[in-house]
């Protein structure tokens, strides 16, 4: 691929989880570009895929990447990444996870947030909005305490950057996509009818539909470093319950998905 002045070869982004975002200079200095790679290919190059890989998993990953750029086109989030790459250096993943491995009790307390969120969810139509809201409020005073306890160690290791803009930024960004990924896979009023398709990889969603938050793989799985795709995930399902109009504001609120549980709770305090 050339991307302006910048030759990509073939090798650099054969394993390209489906689709992925490039740009060549920086945040917003110009429109990404987005390659998307075939299910073959990915079986031919990325361990993540296998010839037992349903198609279904390739749209919902597709589903997932694509929604980055819905994202981080979005004027709070391309605000947020410009000001923060003018002030140091901006927070990648790998912050995140490094932190994670190497402080303990930060490591449990997120396993911990993680087991709160998924008990309420794992009680499918028995979930009601009082549980769900009470599992939010919790879940938001252990939140506010681990970047509380953990902020000026992860400034320190960080270049002074800040836990609190940087957790909710990529609980954000990725939690929230694998919530609409995870959609993609449950939700019936997504799937279409595909009997002309050829396309021995894809049984229509049959493995998915119908089951809701208890038939998604994430259901079993644990946190692990990357824990700020299953945090995000499992907060924006309950919110489905908690606030169900949350998603035409969730944008529109300071760290996005934190701002959102904050509004929901001042707002039971205020009735209350």
């Amino acid at each position: 691929i050339s991307l302006l002045s910048k030759y990509l070869p073939y090798a650099k982004y054969k394993q390209v989880l489906v689709g992925q975002a490039f740009c060549t200079e920086g945040p917003f200095i110009e429109e990404p570009w987005f390659v998307i790679s075939r299910l073959d290919d990915l079986i031919r190059n990325h361990p993540g895929f296998n010839e037992c890989t349903p198609t279904e998993e390739w749209i919902s990953i597709f589903i997932h990447e694509y929604f980055h750029l819905l994202q981080l086109n979005h004027r709070s989030v391309s605000r947020f990444m410009v000001s923060k790459a003018k002030n140091g250096p901006f927070v990648r993943q790998v912050a995140l996870e490094n932190f994670y491995r190497k402080h303990a009790l930060f490591r449990a307390t997120v396993e911990y947030e993680h087991e709160l969120l998924k008990a309420a969810l794992t009680k499918g139509d028995k979930l009601d909005i009082k549980t769900a809201i009470q599992t939010l409020t919790r879940w938001l005073d252990i939140y506010r305490s681990r970047i509380s306890t953990f902020s000026g160690r992860f400034s320190c290791a960080n270049a002074q950057r800040s836990l609190a803009d940087f957790d909710a930024y990529w609980m954000f960004i990725e939690g929230l996509a694998r919530y609409v990924e995870s959609q993609v896979l449950i939700n019936s009023s997504y799937h279409t009818e595909a009997d002309d398709l050829d396309d021995e990889r894809f049984s229509c969603f049959v493995d998915w539909a119908g089951k809701g938050y208890n038939g998604l793989p994430a259901a079993n799985r644990r946190c692990g470093r990357r824990f700020y795709y299953a945090i995000g995930m499992h907060v924006a399902f309950l919110l489905d319950i908690a606030a169900p109009g949350w998603k035409t504001k969730v944008f529109s609120k300071r760290r996005w998905l934190v701002g959102m549980v904050e509004e929901l709770t001042k707002e039971q305090t205020l009735t209350h």
